[in-house]
């Protein structure tokens, strides 16, 4: 077995998996990608609506929530 096929195993197999309703881990962490992407939108743009010693403090709470 080659590198690459090592590399892309894990994103092979999970293409064909859903996420299931009873999956309390997988919701749980979906909700919180969820939240968190939603927050990072919420900063980028609200960055503009306020005063300039705080625009670096929503550019690193965007940064921060983004990755």
């Amino acid at each position: 077995m080659g590198t690459l096929s090592l590399l892309t195993l894990g994103t092979v197999a999970a293409e064909g998996a859903a996420l299931d309703t009873t999956d309390m881990v997988g919701v749980s962490f979906w909700l919180a990608t969820a939240m968190m992407l939603a927050s990072t939108v919420f900063f980028i743009l609200e960055r503009q609506n306020v005063s300039a010693k705080w625009k670096t403090s929503m550019t690193v709470a965007a940064l921060v929530t983004g990755v």
